[in-house]
């Protein structure tokens, strides 16, 4: 199976990532789905088998981590993307987009600046720059970049949010709702950009059409603690007193959910998060560059990258499927079933892991095995007629 171009655009496209997640896009369930047409998997037990992550490559790293062994490992590998492909904007991106979480924000300005130099019309840039200008305080700067950012692209989707947060910071209200009418007309479906347009209203004193966004915000994400507060003000200044109190009870609650954790464990806690989110960012950085030397014909590279990716986060999914589609395409089946058992350990309920192990227990003869992994996709997806007619393809091979 022949890797698609697309992984270029998702690398290039991706932000500092809070969601975790593979199959979460129609391309992803299409390539699992072409793994073979004809797929299978018997459940076995927890195979992470050492095999896996330790394939003599010289990528097995520290047992005994750190936060800073892993910022520079980090730092190590986008260090040497940047090395090895001087024309590719890509690897600036990752490394502005890792500088972001590392709090070198100034570091990441300069990363992007180099990428709209290489690539003058690569918006995304633009947008990245203008979302860390607010957050530094750089409204001015921040408004530059967006107006850059939207000769490019005018229907971004971040940028107009961004040009509204900025406008708001330099005093220009109304300026600022219109850029959010905009943000909310292009992406209705965020959460912060209701939540952010009902700020805007507020600010001017629409209080009726500042609580209809403040709503909106907490239908989208009911969790929202800020728009809790929100709605409590501006139904206190509606003059709805058993509204706002509703609220207020509500945001509070929220609040104290937010942070319960008892101060005596809490400097314990922060330690122990702030080391699984070092590994996490480390393996998402393998796995990154693994598709950037993959894309450029570099399986060895790639390999490695993916092996150290899948060592430093058990649960990293996407590292496991790019393995699992490089060992198919080369023909090691074998490697690729153990991958692909991974995977339903962590995702049982994915009827597609189903079926790209159902793939290769075909290829390897195993057709009982085969006939029972796609019984269990049908389970998943009992109206799926793919997955009956592999099964009915796969039958056939029995007699």
């Amino acid at each position: 199976m022949k890797k698609q171009k697309g992984n270029k655009q998702r690398v290039r496209n991706k932000r500092p990532s809070h969601q975790g997640g593979v199959g979460n896009t129609r391309k992803r369930k299409s390539r699992l789905l072409m793994l073979g047409g004809v797929c299978c998997v018997v459940i076995l037990g927890l195979l992470m088998t050492r095999s896996l992550w330790h394939i003599g490559d010289g990528s097995a790293g520290p047992r005994e981590y750190t936060e800073e062994s892993l910022e520079q490992e980090t730092m190590t590998v986008l260090n040497r993307l940047v090395k090895d492909f001087p024309e590719s904007a890509d690897p600036l991106g990752l490394m502005g987009d890792i500088y972001v979480e590392l709090g070198k924000t100034a570091e990441a300005m300069k990363c992007w600046e180099k990428c709209a130099e290489l690539e003058p019309r690569r918006a995304s840039s633009y947008e990245r720059m203008a979302h860390t200008a607010v957050e530094r305080g750089e409204f001015e700067r921040a408004v530059a970049i967006a107006n850059k950012a939207l000769e490019i692209d005018p229907e971004m989707p971040d940028i107009h949010c961004q040009l509204g947060r900025a406008l708001r910071g330099l005093a220009k209200p109304r300026e600022a709702l219109a850029a959010l009418v905009k943000a909310v007309r292009i992406t209705p479906e965020s959460a912060l950009n209701h939540h952010l347009l009902g700020q805007a209203y507020q600010q001017l004193q629409q209080y009726e059409k500042a609580k209809q966004s403040y709503m909106t915000a907490l239908k989208i994400k009911p969790d929202y603690t800020e728009t809790c507060y929100g709605i409590a003000s501006v139904s206190a200044l509606l003059g709805e007193k058993e509204e706002a109190a509703k609220y207020r009870k509500k945001f509070k609650e929220m609040k104290t959910r937010d942070w319960e954790t008892l101060p005596e464990k809490r400097d314990y806690v922060l330690q122990h998060k702030l080391l699984v989110k070092s590994r996490r960012r480390a393996s998402k950085t393998h796995t990154n560059a693994g598709i950037l030397y993959f894309e450029r014909g570099r399986q060895q590279a790639a390999e490695k990258h993916w092996l150290r990716a899948a060592e430093l986060n058990p649960t990293n999914t996407q590292c496991r499927e790019e393995l699992m589609t490089l060992y198919q395409q080369n023909g090691r089946n074998e490697e690729a079933l153990q991958i692909c058992e991974q995977l339903i350990q962590f995702a049982p309920g994915n009827p597609q892991y189903h079926m790209c192990a159902g793939t290769l227990l075909t290829r390897m003869n195993r057709i009982d095995d085969a006939l029972l992994a796609v019984r269990q996709a049908i389970e998943i997806e009992p109206n799926n007629v793919t997955f009956r007619r592999i099964y009915d393809q796969i039958q056939k091979r029995r007699w």
